[in-house]
């Protein structure tokens, strides 16, 4: 599971920190949200460039714990079962969008299932 250290400072509201690349020809399975040190108050969302919402909308930092999102299909609802994943065409990234209450004192890790489906 691929993860990647950011340092966000100065963070302000609706801010998109690009924080997991995705390759072209990538079905990302799934996506979660670990919080490891809360926040008194703040939202933070998971999507990509088409869905900045796509993995987890406005998940709240008060608590720590490990919060999973799955990719929405098409019609905007959750099915996992039905859709094994979210394939891309073309390359994005996972971003983490900041709500309108800064989460300031928190610190999350965000992790994602990816397959490469290029032929090695």
């Amino acid at each position: 599971f691929p993860s990647h250290d950011i340092v966000a400072t100065a963070l302000a509201a609706n801010d998109v920190l690009e924080v997991i690349p995705v390759p072209a020809g990538t079905v990302v399975r799934s996506v979660a949200l670990v919080v490891e040190k809360t926040a008194a108050s703040g939202t933070i969302a998971i999507g990509d460039g088409a869905a900045a919402a796509g993995y987890l909308a406005a998940q709240a930092v008060s608590s720590t714990g490990i919060f999973g999102g799955v990719p929405v299909l098409a019609a905007g609802a959750f099915a996992p079962t039905l859709s094994g994943g979210k394939v891309y065409a073309a390359a994005d990234t996972i971003d983490v969008t900041i709500g309108t209450a800064v989460p300031a004192a928190a610190i999350v890790r965000v992790v994602a299932e990816l397959v490469d489906l290029n032929a090695q």
